[in-house]
């Protein structure tokens, strides 16, 4: 327990002398908490942390184990405070390369097409493939509209299917 708390006092701004009894430790975390001087973000991502393992066991999905992990530290330090900006962001790059969709191509007929985009995405999964021909539409879409119409039929009959 003693650990713990001089964990958690490291990562408070004012807690740069760790007292030696666990007594004095809780009244100096005590009134840190009051002065406002705790690091929010490393106790969001220690939360966030354990809700991920736990998440599991729980039910939760990961929005979900996130939103808790916010609301379980605005509960516990009352004084943090997060914006939209302090939200992780995670970054999404697909890549799109010539032969990327093995097989695949326009100069197929439409019974063609729609058997190898079924094993592509037995291969790769459905979010990948989905991704990629949506990639694919939106670079289309100005400069070749009739082939950015395929891309996005053969998406969606995707989504239909799996779906």
């Amino acid at each position: 327990m003693i650990n713990k708390l001089k964990k958690e006092y490291k990562f408070m701004e004012c807690g740069k002398k760790i007292p030696k009894t666990k007594n004095e430790l809780e009244l100096n975390i005590r009134k840190c908490k009051k002065r406002k001087n705790i690091d929010c973000n490393y106790f969001l991502k220690k939360k966030i942390k354990t809700n991920m393992k736990e998440r599991k066991i729980k039910g939760w999905s990961k929005k979900q184990a996130i939103a808790i992990s916010y609301s379980q530290i605005k509960r516990f330090y009352p004084i943090c405070t997060f914006k939209r900006n302090d939200l992780p962001k995670k970054i999404v790059r697909i890549k799109v390369e010539k032969g990327s969709l093995h097989g695949y191509s326009l100069k197929l007929k439409l019974s063609e097409r729609r058997k190898i985009l079924n094993t592509l995405v037995n291969i790769y999964g459905l979010n990948n493939i989905v991704k990629k021909l949506n990639v694919l539409y939106v670079f289309n879409k100005n400069r070749y509209p009739n082939n950015a119409m395929k891309f996005r039929r053969d998406m969606q009959y995707i989504q239909k299917i799996y779906n």
